[in-house]
């Protein structure tokens, strides 16, 4: 089964232009009036962002960073369009300069992590996700924690991912959060745990379908058949006509031949 991860043209040129981040530092302050322009023109794809219109938030945004280069919030918000539209290479570059423009911008860490996370570069995710933690005022921190023990996991790292998944949990309780760590316990064999967190995770979320599965096969295997049975009939109700509710339905007839 898999983990859940809670789980975006031409640029200017040299940002599209080279494959390492330039140093934006050494850019001149743009004049008032071009800072002011810039402003609007970032309003502006704010606008169209909320409408997806990316490609017309895109031109705004980077229309922006061309008045006043030396503002992170409108690289980061060009990244998050690329990141959106799959060009990770060029949405990194972009969240690294929002990085160096703004050392504590914290979305950009989260993004350039989740970033990572997508390339399979889980020690590079563990790093911006602690940046992102050791700055204060995450949002969402079971989210960040989340992503944190994915990577670790990732890197069979188990001990590590159980801590921050329990650090999650401990923000906010969360069915997809106690099924990633349920699936961790039972590749570990720790069959009670994981079994525990599979159903606390339909109590928290009543149509986690892969958690109904997952709960109805380790009970079947304990011979709890009255609570099994409760699970497997959820998975067909959720997904009548799927491959796990094929698997469920053999199993309710081998139990009634029981």
């Amino acid at each position: 089964m898999r983990l859940y991860i809670f789980l975006v043209l031409a640029g200017m040129m040299f940002l599209n232009g080279c494959s390492s981040t330039p140093d934006l530092t050494e850019i001149p302050e743009s004049s008032l009036e071009d800072r002011t322009a810039a402003q609007n023109k970032f309003i502006e794809g704010r606008q169209s962002l909320s409408l997806r219109m990316n490609s017309k938030a895109l031109d705004s945004f980077q229309k922006a960073i061309e008045l006043d280069p030396k503002n992170s919030v409108y690289y980061f918000y060009a990244g998050v369009i690329y990141f959106s539209e799959g060009q990770l290479d060029t949405a990194e570059r972009y969240f690294k300069s929002a990085i160096q423009l703004e050392p504590r911008s914290k979305d950009a860490y989260r993004e350039l992590g989740r970033l990572y996370m997508s390339k399979g570069m889980w020690e590079k995710a563990i790093h911006n996700f602690k940046r992102d933690i050791e700055i204060s005022g995450t949002t969402f921190p079971h989210k960040v924690y989340n992503w944190l023990a994915l990577s670790y996991y990732q890197l069979n790292q188990f001990e590590n991912a159980e801590r921050e998944w329990l650090k999650a949990l401990s923000f906010r309780d969360n069915a997809d959060i106690r099924y990633n760590l349920a699936l961790a316990y039972k590749s570990r064999g720790e069959l009670d745990k994981a079994l525990n967190f599979f159903i606390l995770a339909t109590r928290l979320n009543s149509d986690l379908i892969f958690a109904h599965y997952e709960a109805g096969l380790l009970l079947l295997e304990k011979q709890r058949l009255p609570e099994a049975k409760e699970h497997f009939e959820n998975v067909i109700r959720l997904e009548p006509k799927g491959e796990l509710a094929l698997i469920a339905r053999i199993n309710l007839n081998k139990m009634v031949e029981q």
